[in-house]
């Protein structure tokens, strides 16, 4: 069931590599309607976005590392994994368990929203943060 699941997530993915250019988005578009849905969550919590060419994940795995020992609740996604999907959605420095990737509210609602890719979904994951681990 975890491989099916990994497997159709990847198939949603808009990777450059499988469609090309198409799979870039100039806008926040999908973002916005997704955190809507949500009613704005992103509006109630305190976000590092960490962006650049390299370092990035030492950098955010430092700071969730840090923000999680003096007792604040984070949520990190990185990419790529190495080994394991689950490796890129943690909350408080634990992976997400097998049984969140199948069952997430994400998951769910990119098939009921098709047009929004798994990027967006994700997202979600990170601002609730309330996927088991």
């Amino acid at each position: 069931m975890y491989s099916n699941a990994l497997q159709w997530l990847f198939s949603q993915f808009p990777s450059y590599q499988n469609i090309g250019a198409s799979a870039y988005k100039p806008d926040l578009g999908n973002i916005r309607l997704l955190c809507a849905f949500f009613d704005n969550p992103q509006d109630e919590l305190r976000l590092i976005h960490v962006a650049g060419t390299n370092g990035k994940g030492s950098v955010s795995s430092m700071l969730a590392s840090i923000l999680t020992e003096s007792g604040e609740k984070t949520g990190l996604f990185t990419s790529p994994h190495i080994h394991d999907f689950r490796e890129r959605i943690r909350i408080n420095g634990e992976m997400i368990l097998f049984l969140s990737v199948i069952t997430s509210a994400p998951l769910r609602w990119t098939l009921n929203h098709p047009s929004l890719k798994l990027p967006a979904a994700w997202l979600w994951c990170i601002l609730n943060a309330t996927i088991a681990v």
